[in-house]
């Protein structure tokens, strides 16, 4: 799978509900992502055609997932780039739900990321990637919120955010294949 800009544009815009009206918005957070260096290579400059893969697609994705719950997009930049590797696992989950008929879904298993929203988090840890800030969880994220609240684990942070990363894929994967005629393989 290969997009350009305008086709991961119009990806976001169609899950997100952005007006042509708040247009301007959208393309400034994706510029504000790109000097974060989210995804990595993206900053090549003007002129410079970019083809976005899978793995530069659904990083912005995710990332703007989690600037929905009102995280920095730099500290959601920097989540989603130190964390692929479990994120990138629930993206292919994603893929693979979407290959799913849609009136059968509702019987897969959910699988949640919950992530921590402690920006500064980030400035107390000695090495990139100490202390990773997503942690992948099942069927429901209450379970691993019990746990964490009887202090039978410890907890990712002091403030956490749940997103379905699957559901969210497999949305996208849709509008891709659907909406853009693409497929996303």
């Amino acid at each position: 799978m290969q997009l350009s800009f305008g086709q991961v544009e119009q990806l976001l815009r169609h899950l997100h509900g952005v007006t042509e009206r708040r247009r301007t918005m959208l393309r400034s957070r994706l510029q504000h992502l790109q000097k974060e260096d989210l995804p990595p290579g993206v900053a090549i400059g003007r002129g410079t055609r970019f083809a976005y893969g899978v793995d530069e697609t659904f990083m912005i994705v995710v990332a703007l997932e989690l600037a929905r719950t009102r995280m920095p997009a730099g500290h959601a930049a920097r989540v989603v780039k130190e964390n692929w590797p479990a994120l990138r696992c629930l993206v292919d989950e994603g893929i693979a739900a979407a290959a799913t008929p849609k009136d059968e879904r509702g019987r897969l298993p959910t699988r949640w990321a919950v992530v921590s929203a402690d920006g500064l988090s980030l400035l107390r840890r000695e090495e990139p990637g100490e202390d990773a800030a997503v942690e992948v969880v099942g069927d429901t994220p209450g379970i691993a919120i019990a746990s964490w609240a009887q202090r039978l684990t410890s907890a990712p942070a002091t403030t956490i955010v749940v997103i379905d990363v699957v559901g969210r894929v497999a949305q996208a994967t849709d509008f891709i294949r659907d909406g853009l005629g693409i497929d996303p393989s």
